[in-house]
């Protein structure tokens, strides 16, 4: 018996204390949730468990997962694409995570927080007790896949860009103009509806462009300094 056998096998009891059935179906869903060292969702777990010893219902892993959680065995992370995914928490060790807003892929890093933590526990006479930081942007591999120019309803949510020309002939120049859009202006988008509008901000003003006319006005990415300069008057 491995180590994760052993784990799930002392929490068969746990699970019986509390009074939930299927005990053995719920100790295979934790046995297979400590296997992966990557985040997994409850449809994953589900193909898994499909190759042992039958298909376990799909419901019941959702379950098992949930009381997971609040066990403290594993952390639900929110992904771009509306699933959560789970990971087993390892005793003693942090991490955080970054999210790629367009293709969902998480990874994780370790980011020193426990200083500004410890200062903000001063300051608030809250004792910190858990932090987790997840830090939402596109990964290289997205980056490298788009072009240089691209159509302003395209921009991730929460991403600034830079306007580097308008289509559509003078009169919608001069519309974009009046609200305060035109050649050169870093815009952040800041809904992730992908019907709709599109809304955008520039320094304080939210604006909404109907998704025609954002098709029509090519941006440009920002590199990580001008985004962290330019995007303080665009937040």
């Amino acid at each position: 018996m491995d180590v994760h056998e052993q784990i799930a096998k002392k929490f068969e009891e746990v699970f019986a204390q509390d009074g939930f059935g299927r005990v053995d179906d719920r100790s295979r869903v934790l046995e297979a949730l400590l296997r992966h060292e990557d985040h997994v969702s409850a449809q994953e777990l589900v193909e898994d468990l499909a190759s042992g010893d039958g298909a376990p219902d799909p419901e019941l892993v959702e379950q098992a997962l949930e009381q997971f959680v609040h066990y403290g065995l594993a952390t639900p992370i929110q992904a771009e694409d509306g699933q959560t995914r789970y990971e087993h928490v390892h005793i003693g060790r942090h991490h955080d995570h970054i999210i790629c807003v367009n293709c969902g892929r998480i990874v994780e890093v370790q980011c020193p927080l426990e200083d500004r933590v410890a200062d903000l526990s001063r300051r608030t006479g809250f004792q910190a007790v858990h932090t987790h930081l997840q830090i939402h942007g596109i990964c290289p591999t997205c980056t490298a896949a788009r072009p240089r120019r691209f159509p302003l309803d395209r921009v991730a949510a929460g991403e600034k860009v830079r306007i580097v020309q308008i289509g559509g002939g003078g009169t919608m120049a001069q519309r974009l103009t009046s609200m305060g859009l035109r050649v050169g202006s870093v815009v952040r988008r800041q809904n992730t509806n992908w019907l709709g509008p599109v809304i955008v901000s520039v320094g304080t003003t939210r604006l909404a462009i109907g998704r025609g006319m954002a098709r029509r006005i090519s941006v440009e990415q920002l590199d990580a300094g001008q985004a962290s300069s330019d995007g303080k008057a665009s937040n």
